[in-house]
C-alpha cells in the first residue's frame, strides 16, 4: 500500500515551526479538521483486536494515538467506551493508560473516573471496576489484579471503595481459582471489610447462605477470616442480625458433617491456625475456648478440634492457672474424667 500521503504530511510537520506564521496558521486549521474527521476512524481502531491486542501497537503508541485524537476515548458507534472493549477483548493491561488519560478529558461525566465508574452499556448495572474485580476468566486473574494495583497507585481506585462497591463480595461472588487473587488483595487491603454487616450478614454469612449451591466462595472468604481474624476463630461466631453464627448457617445448608468437613479443612490449612492456640493478649484467654462460652454460641467441634491439635499444652497450663474462667474447668475437669 503507498503512504506517500502520510510520510509527506510527516515531513512537512517537521519543518513547521521554520514556516511563516500565515502557512503554520494554515496548516494548523487543516490539522485539526483532519484530526477531527479520524475521531470515528480512531475510535473504532480503539475497539479493535487491531488497535488494543496487536502487540505492535505499545502502551505509549496507543497513548499518543489517544492524545493527539482525545475525542476517540469517548465511545464507539456502538455507545461502548474503549476502555470497556479493552476488557472485553482481554487487554487487560491497556486499562489504566486509558483510564488515566480519560481522566484527563472527563470520559464517562463527572466523577467517573475516566470511565472506570461507568456502567456497562450491555447490562447499564456493573461498572468497570466492579467488572475487573469479578471477572472469572480463567486466564485473566493476574492481568486484572495487576491493573488493579496500577489503578491504586495512580490514585484511581481508593481504599474506600471496597465497602462502597462491595468488592469483596464482587470478586467473591463467581469464585473460582480465577479471582481468589483479587478476593485476597482487597481482604488484605482492608480486613475489616471482613465484619462488615450488609442488609444484617457479614460476608460469611452470606457465603455460607449459599454454600448448598457452591461452597468455594465460603472456603475462600473462611481462609481470609482465619487468616485476619483468628482470634475471633475466623469470624465462625460471629452472630448476624437474627442471631445466627456463619457456622450454624453452614450446619444447616450441608448438614452437620458435611460443614464441619469442609470448615476442618480451611482450619487445617489456615495460616492463623498457629496464633489461635495463643492467648488473646487483651483476653488472657485462648480464643477457641470462646467457642464453649454460651448457649447460642456454643460449637464444641471448635473446641474439640483444637484440643486435639494441642492438647497437653492448652489444658496443662490452664489446669494449672488460677485465672481460668468456669469454660476452661470443665474442659480441665474432662480431662480428668478421661
Amino acid at each position: 500500500m503507498d503512504y506517500t500521503g502520510t510520510e509527506n504530511l510527516l515531513r512537512l510537520l517537521m519543518i513547521e515551526k521554520n514556516l511563516s506564521p500565515g502557512l503554520r496558521d494554515a496548516i494548523n486549521e487543516k490539522a485539526t479538521k483532519f484530526l477531527d474527521d479520524l475521531t470515528n476512524d480512531v475510535g473504532r481502531f480503539l475497539c479493535s483486536r487491531e488497535g488494543l491486542v496487536d502487540e505492535k501497537q505499545s502502551e505509549d503508541d496507543i497513548r499518543t494515538l489517544v492524545q493527539c485524537v482525545p475525542t476517540a476515548l469517548s465511545k464507539d458507534e456502538g455507545g461502548n467506551l474503549p476502555v470497556f472493549n479493552a476488557l472485553y477483548l482481554g487487554c487487560i493491561s491497556r486499562i489504566p493508560m486509558l483510564i488515566e488519560e480519560g481522566m484527563k478529558h472527563n470520559v464517562g461525566g463527572e466523577g467517573m473516573r475516566g470511565g472506570l465508574l461507568s456502567e456497562d452499556p450491555e447490562d447499564g448495572e456493573s461498572l468497570l471496576l466492579k467488572m475487573i474485580s469479578w471477572n472469572s476468566n480463567d486466564n485473566w486473574d493476574v492481568c486484572c489484579l495487576d491493573a488493579i494495583k496500577r489503578l491504586r497507585e495512580m490514585g484511581f481506585i481508593e481504599k474506600e471503595d471496597i465497602n462502597k462497591y462491595n468488592l469483596l463480595w464482587e470478586s467473591c461472588k463467581i469464585c473460582k481459582e480465577s479471582n481468589s487473587k483479587r478476593f485476597n488483595y482487597f481482604a488484605d487491603w482492608d480486613p475489616s471489610e471482613l465484619k462488615v454487616q450488609r442488609d444484617g450478614k457479614s460476608l460469611l454469612h452470606l457465603c455460607a447462605i449459599f454454600m448448598s449451591w457452591d461452597i468455594s466462595e465460603f472456603q475462600l472468604t473462611l481462609s481470609a477470616t482465619l487468616r485476619h481474624y483468628p482470634h475471633e476463630l475466623g469470624l465462625l461466631l460471629l452472630k448476624n442480625a437474627e442471631g445466627h453464627t456463619p457456622f450454624q448457617v453452614a450446619r444447616e445448608q450441608l448438614g452437620e458433617q458435611g460443614s464441619w468437613k469442609m470448615i476442618k479443612k480451611c482450619l487445617d490449612e489456615s495460616n492463623g491456625g498457629s496464633v489461635i492456640l495463643e492467648r488473646d493478649p487483651e483476653t488472657n484467654m485462648y480464643p477457641f475456648l470462646s467457642a464453649a462460652v454460651g448457649d447460642d454460641t456454643s460449637e464444641l467441634d471448635l473446641v474439640y478440634y483444637f484440643v486435639r491439635r494441642n492438647p497437653l499444652t492448652l489444658l496443662s497450663e490452664h489446669c494449672n492457672d488460677n485465672t481460668t474462667t468456669s469454660s476452661t474447668d470443665m474442659l480441665c475437669s474432662q480431662k480428668r474424667k478421661k
